[in-house]
């Protein structure tokens, strides 16, 4: 509940940011507020670096990875003994959506590619992954015995695939909006 409460806490924080940033832009084009610019702009600096890129987006960041902590080591033991083909096709599907969150996510924040390689290197791939590989479910011919350990572990995978090719096409990690100022 508290890794839930971070990331809805994160999410407003964000929105609420974002809200009183673009009313600020909004001020800043009226010719009234010339003798305000120099601290209206200081409080949106303020707003877009420190509560909108920073504490928001890490505070959501966190409560996220938290929650999939957490439903990753309760459900680290539950296999499915026999899966229908519908049952994949979500299992599927699922694994690719959040994969792609994730790796776009990662791309929006700053240093964020750095953060989700970490992210799924260290907990996708060592830890989840060997995990799969001591029960024995990491083949193919396992799709959706541990549909959640397994479905996390193909999401890392998308992800790293989304964040390795913006990290060719920024020509390095780098985030979104750093990458547009070249």
């Amino acid at each position: 509940m508290v890794s839930a409460a971070l990331y809805q806490q994160g999410a407003g924080f964000h929105s609420a940011a974002n809200m009183f940033k673009h009313a600020i832009e909004t001020v800043l084009e009226e010719p009234k507020a010339a003798e305000l610019y120099p601290i209206l702009v200081d409080i949106k600096s303020w707003m877009r670096d420190t509560w909108e890129h920073i504490i928001s987006h890490y505070m959501y960041a966190v409560g996220g990875i938290f929650i999939s902590w957490i439903n990753a080591y309760v459900f680290r033991n539950y296999v499915v003994s026999k899966v229908d083909r519908h049952a994949i096709i979500a299992w599927i599907v699922n694994s690719i959506l959040y994969g792609l969150i994730i790796g776009s996510v990662a791309i929006e924040f700053p240093k964020g590619s750095i953060v989700a390689l970490a992210l799924i290197i260290g907990y996708g791939f060592v830890i989840l992954g060997s995990h799969l590989y001591r029960k024995g479910d990491w083949q193919l011919s396992s799709f959706a015995r541990r549909p959640v350990i397994q479905s996390y572990v193909v999401s890392y995978m998308v992800a790293l695939i989304v964040v390795l090719g913006w990290t060719i096409k920024a020509k390095g990690l780098k985030n979104r909006e750093e990458a547009s100022k070249q």
